[in-house]
């Protein structure tokens, strides 16, 4: 595969992330490479990154109707309980606008419901929402 080229798979981002790893010369893996190296693994790095946000809002979806509450999800995650709501709902939303366009696809109404229905439950107003503040690797604000 050309460095040039990010594959639209996870499988296969992550599939050349490690070969490109493995086959890195010494100076590439102590930050003396050029810079077509660097921006080959950035590139990589944020396709991955990117499909990896949409899968675990995902399982942030099926987390919550598996019986997981917003609380719950923020301390696996490390995000407060609004950034969780927040993450759900862009998922969700444009799940739901897949299922209209093409039934059978997306998320139900139904589904969304219910899930709907855990996240207004678990995002509460208080201090841990004011200012947009982030709680990264912490389970409490």
């Amino acid at each position: 595969m050309s460095r040039g080229i990010v594959p639209v798979a996870l499988r296969e981002a992550l599939d050349a992330y490690y070969a490109g790893l493995a086959a890195a010369s010494p100076a590439e893996l102590t930050g003396a490479g050029d810079a077509g190296y660097y921006l080959w693994r950035a590139a990589l790095e944020t396709a991955i990154a990117q499909r990896m946000a949409a899968r675990a809002a995902a399982s942030i979806h099926y987390g919550l109707l598996g019986g997981a509450t917003v609380a719950q999800i923020a301390d696996a995650t490390g995000m407060s309980s609004a950034e969780v709501a927040a993450c759900w709902r862009a998922w969700a939303d444009g799940q739901r606008h897949l299922e209209q366009g093409y039934p059978g696809l997306g998320v139900s109404e139904r589904e969304y419901r219910r899930a709907a229905a855990v996240v207004a439950a678990g995002v509460l107003p208080g201090p841990e929402h004011a200012g947009g503040v982030t709680r990264i690797g912490s389970p409490h604000p």
